[in-house]
């Protein structure tokens, strides 16, 4: 297995889909992926070793399944992966993870009964949580019992000192928009004008504030406008926006349903400029909108394309056993390095106390399948609670395809 920084030595072996709208039908029950046993985060593994607990609250059901499913998938295959290499060594003793998933079919309020279920019912002390909007709502449960939230998310207002055992596992959205953005001015020193599509949600407004300001730090003039989740009809919008002549359009957090009809509208109306993805690109959603023709020379940011390192050969050879899991949707290897994280810094703290696992998690790092990874962004938050990774670009070319046409290390896109 790869190098993990901070703890202890390891043993030689071994498009996303976003919600359009909150989804209002049943929620199927939680998903077990291992033995569900009540506790306090610790447990009987099955094998006579001690457990700890990790759980996933995430859409597996509903408008979003398909960004839930391949989190649930990614983070099994970490638990096989580090159960079956020897577990968690803390303190002499020796611990298997043991992994529960719960659905939340993005509604806040039933991923905060999914929350409650997990925490005091079936003794989580590490959770996953799937979703910018439904962060803040889960955080009170978690942090009145010190659980450690792991925030596969966008946004950042769940983040701070008031919250020092949330981390945001997911990079920054703004920070892939302006990798993309630097890449198209490098080809075109006339792009200027940038139009940002944005939901109208509290997590939409974050990222365009964001976005706007590297735009300026890189040299263009941005502009924003906002659609809810559910609207389907964008020629409203483009109509009002089209005639500024934006030479880009870029769609932050944009869920692919909705950016793929923005892109067909687009063309439509004779929009001939560029369009920026942030937060990967669902390349057939686009391509079967406008055409290959349509997206040709648009960019995107980060690239989740072949996994080279150790464990990103064995993340791409292993997804797909689990259920959700597919190795097209590179973005889900980030629930799988974190888990590895939190490894490392379960054995860094020596203990299972969450605040103390949370001071570690600040200073450890791991070379994962998406590259080495750490958190960071003390300098912003006053804590290292965002994960670090560098930002591959690609680009569509004439064939549809996505290549890769260069990479903005974590060092440079962290200062913008």
């Amino acid at each position: 297995m790869a190098v993990v920084r901070g703890g202890h030595k390891q043993e030689e072996n071994g498009m996303k889909l976003r919600p359009t709208k909150r989804a209002t039908v049943a929620v199927a029950a939680a998903t077990t992926i291992a033995l569900g046993l009540t506790g306090c985060g610790e447990g009987a593994s099955g094998d006579g070793s001690e457990s700890i607990k990790v759980g996933l609250v995430a859409a597996l059901s509903g408008p979003a399944a398909a960004f839930g499913g391949p989190q649930n998938a990614s983070m099994a295959a970490a638990v096989e992966r580090i159960n079956g290499s020897g577990g968690v060594k803390v303190d002499g003793k020796t611990y298997k993870f043991e992994f529960k998933s719960y659905d939340h079919a993005y509604d806040p309020t039933k991923a905060v009964t999914a929350a409650n279920q997990a925490i005091t019912k079936d003794g989580v002390s590490f959770l996953q949580v799937d979703g910018g909007s439904i962060v803040p709502a889960v955080q009170p449960v978690a942090e009145k019992r010190d659980v450690m939230v792991m925030a596969l998310a966008g946004g950042d207002q769940y983040l701070g000192k008031d919250h020092p055992t949330t981390f945001r596992l997911y990079y920054d959205i703004s920070r892939s928009f302006g990798a993309s953005l630097s890449y198209l001015k490098s080809k075109d020193s006339k792009v200027q004008k940038v139009l940002g599509i944005f939901t109208d949600d509290e997590v939409g407004r974050i990222i365009a504030e964001q976005s706007d300001g590297i735009a300026k730090s890189l040299g263009a003039t941005p502009s924003s406008v906002f659609i809810s989740r559910d609207a389907t009809d964008f020629a409203p919008v483009l109509n009002q926006v089209l005639p500024k002549s934006p030479d880009v359009i870029q769609f932050g957090g944009t869920p692919p349903s909705q950016y793929a009809g923005i892109v067909k509208t687009a063309r439509q109306r004779g929009y001939k400029g560029d369009f920026i993805f942030p937060d990967t690109v669902y390349r057939p959603a686009v391509v079967e909108a406008a055409g290959k023709e349509g997206v040709e020379g648009s960019v995107s940011s980060p690239f989740f394309g072949a996994f080279t390192s150790e464990e990103g050969k064995y993340w791409t050879d292993n997804i797909s056993k689990h259920k959700g899991g597919d190795p097209s949707q590179g973005w889900s290897a980030l629930a799988y390095d974190n888990l590895f994280l939190l490894k490392a810094a379960i054995e860094k703290a020596g203990t299972l106390d969450t605040k103390k696992v949370s001071q570690a998690m600040q200073e450890v790092s791991f070379d994962g399948a998406v590259g080495e990874v750490r958190y960071g962004g003390k300098d912003k938050y006053g804590l290292n609670q965002v994960i670090e990774m560098d930002f591959p670009v690609a680009e569509i070319q004439k064939d549809g395809t996505l290549k890769q046409v260069t990479v903005v290390p974590a060092a440079e896109a962290n200062r913008w």
